[in-house]
């Protein structure tokens, strides 16, 4: 049985998702953190992990570096609900902006090098 928080897959998917995110979605990162996060005047985001209930980025400030924890919509039970929770972000966080505009839904592939579900 998985704890509340671990993930249903292992520590590769992991990884490939971070790197997936960190190369591919580093504007959607900073806009999460921004504008879901408490960090509105954030110059950077990286993903940095990520868990059941929510995703951890590394944010850089003007005066540092801090972390955050934003918490999903609802806990991740597949590796497909990982894609549709950071659609659901970025989306939130665009919903918050005056340039509000739904995600492009294909701009979030899935990471190469994932093992097979």
């Amino acid at each position: 049985m998985l704890s509340d928080d671990a993930l249903p897959f292992g520590a590769d998917a992991l990884d490939a998702i971070c790197r997936h995110m960190n190369a591919d979605h580093d504007a959607d990162c900073l806009d999460i953190v921004r504008h879901l996060g408490p960090y509105p005047d954030a110059t950077a985001a990286r993903l940095g992990s990520l868990d059941a209930v929510g995703a951890g980025f590394v944010v850089t400030l003007p005066d540092g570096i801090a972390t955050v924890h934003i918490p999903w919509r609802r806990p991740i039970r597949s590796r497909a609900d990982v894609r549709h929770e950071f659609v659901a972000m970025c989306d939130d966080a665009r919903s918050t902006t005056d340039l509000a505009q739904p995600h492009q839904q294909p701009t979030l592939t899935e990471p190469e090098g994932l093992p097979s579900a």
